[in-house]
């Protein structure tokens, strides 16, 4: 269970981001898949859906 003093929390998830909602809550955020069946290599496709260092880091950053 993640601690309920955070009131921010970060989910990345190569999958649908069903049910993680409920642990980010309104003010956290979520980097998950939501269209299945992509036809791209692997790394390109996880970086097409925000898949990457970069967008992780800015992700946490704004959280904070």
């Amino acid at each position: 269970m993640l601690p309920s003093s955070e009131l921010k929390h970060a989910v990345v998830k190569a999958s649908s981001s069903f049910c993680w909602q409920k642990y980010t809550g309104f003010d956290g955020a979520c980097i998950t898949i939501v269209i299945f069946g992509a036809l791209v290599s692997g790394l390109d496709y996880l970086g097409n859906f925000g898949f990457t260092i970069d967008n992780v880091v800015s992700m946490a950053k704004e959280l904070s």
